[in-house]
């Protein structure tokens, strides 16, 4: 495993070249150590709760996922454990974000913000029964002026949308959201 250790803010921090370097079964330690050897919980736990919260999802929901106990996922968002690798790069996929944005204090995770919901006006003539529910709407710091919006349809169907300027251009299943907003944002980048 290939790693590099630079002293940053008084603490000793590895890092690793790239996510290829780790091994299946590796041990994936999100910590750092001061110069007297004591022991600093990195923000994973701060970073993994964030997108948590972004998706809407409980740590249950992150469990059954990822096909683990409810308890591991509870212990890393505390901070009193970091998975093992190949789970680590398993929340990676799930969350559309690399290890070093994970790791990384260098790296923030941005913080979804809801601004305000609504049922759109094309909608609410029909019959309850084919209503889509209300639509809410969140700055997900999205390139390019858009912004996300998030309804289950009437058949139950969890969806993500970028709105601009008012108008649907971009949409996806709910969980496929995290790609489709990376996308998004690597698309309109210069915009």
């Amino acid at each position: 495993m290939k790693s590099e250790q630079k002293e940053k803010n008084g603490k000793v921090i590895t890092t690793f070249a790239s996510d290829a370097d780790f091994k299946s079964g590796d041990m994936f330690i999100v910590q750092w150590y001061d110069r007297y050897g004591g022991v600093c919980m990195a923000k994973f736990n701060e970073k993994l709760r964030i997108l948590l919260e972004n998706q809407g999802w409980t740590q249950a929901k992150l469990a059954k996922i990822m096909h683990v106990s409810p308890d591991a996922v509870s212990s890393w968002v505390r901070g009193n454990n970091t998975p093992y690798v190949d789970t680590f790069k398993e929340l990676c996929k799930i969350f559309c974000v690399t290890i070093q944005e994970l790791t990384d204090d260098d790296f923030d995770i941005p913080e979804y913000i809801e601004i305000n919901r609504y049922l759109p006006n094309s909608i609410a003539c029909l019959p309850e029964e084919q209503q889509d529910s209300e639509h809410i709407i969140i700055d997900a710091a999205l390139a390019y002026e858009g912004l996300l919006h998030r309804y289950t349809t009437a058949k139950g169907v969890e969806i993500s949308s970028i709105y601009r300027a008012g108008e649907e251009v971009w949409w996806h299943y709910r969980e496929h959201e995290a790609r489709m907003i990376r996308d998004w944002n690597e698309v309109h980048s210069n915009d």
